[in-house]
């Protein structure tokens, strides 16, 4: 994995995204997934069985990325979710690292979320927080 993999990991919970997100990230990795859910998200994509016919795949991912798909899924059709996931956890992550010097009107005006939205992406850093300044 590249740096870009390694940033987007520490980021994104790889377990609440769709099982074919997980099958490509195991793949292809985070990055190059990312890429590929940008351009094609929510689109019936075909990789196709062989690397002579996968020229629009190339447009979009790297070599290796398309070698790796179409040796692990020839002729298969993926119906591709949207990149909506990766950008909430990415923002949420975000979030909670602006918790720790900002308050909840200041993250309110920076991100447009409800105190409540920002309750439930912060909650349980805040509640570990309280536990330990009462200790």
């Amino acid at each position: 994995m590249g740096d870009a993999d390694t940033q987007l990991k520490f980021s994104i919970d790889t377990a609440s995204l769709p099982p074919l997100v997980k099958r490509l990230i195991q793949l292809i990795g985070l990055s190059e997934t990312y890429k590929l859910l940008t351009a094609r998200g929510a689109l019936t994509t075909v990789i196709p069985a062989t690397l002579e016919r996968s020229s629009e795949l190339q447009k979009i991912i790297s070599p290796a990325a398309v070698k790796a798909l179409v040796a692990a899924m020839p002729n298969a059709r993926l119906e591709l979710t949207s990149t909506r996931k990766f950008r909430d956890q990415l923002r949420n992550a975000t979030i909670r690292q602006d918790r720790q010097s900002m308050t909840y009107p200041e993250l309110m005006q920076k991100y447009g979320l409800t105190r409540r939205m920002l309750i439930n992406i912060c909650g349980s850093e805040d509640r570990i927080q309280k536990t330990e300044d009462r200790l």
